[in-house]
């Protein structure tokens, strides 16, 4: 039997709820996909995001937006899972009141907020980003 462990599921609907992970095939269910991937790079792996690996191009809804600064450097589409790492195994671990916490903090309101992954998204699509080749995309307000 698979160990289960604590996880946070950022909802694409706005909720942060806690959420029980014994497996890849609960990461599959919760997030609500076949193949998923992992955004290292979000909190330095501490904890973890697991996200819908084709999310962009199978019709599921922007969740929130990620902004490094001011710069957006992507949109999350579909839920979202957060969990605990093991640095040293590899393995899933339950996540720490201090990595929920970040999560919590960034994206449980403000521009990382709830709706904020659709208000990017259009912003992109109806031209009030601007687009730079160099420099990605940049500003949040009008041009």
């Amino acid at each position: 039997m698979e160990k289960k462990h604590k996880g946070l599921l950022v909802t694409v609907d706005g909720p942060i709820v806690e959420v029980e992970v014994g497996g890849y095939k609960d990461i599959q269910r919760l997030i609500g996909c076949d193949c998923f991937d992992v955004m290292p790079w979000l909190f330095d792996d501490h904890p973890t995001c697991y996200v819908d690996d084709e999310g962009k191009l199978n019709g599921s809804k922007p969740n929130r937006a990620i902004y490094d600064g001011d710069r957006l450097v992507d949109i999350a589409f579909g839920n979202m899972l957060f969990l605990g790492l093991d640095v040293s195994t590899g393995e899933s671990k339950d996540i720490t009141d201090i990595e929920s916490e970040r999560v919590r903090s960034r994206f449980g309101g403000g521009a990382e907020g709830a709706g904020s992954g659709a208000r990017a998204y259009n912003e992109i699509m109806f031209g009030r980003l601007a687009v730079n080749a160099k420099e990605g995309l940049r500003g949040r307000g009008k041009l």
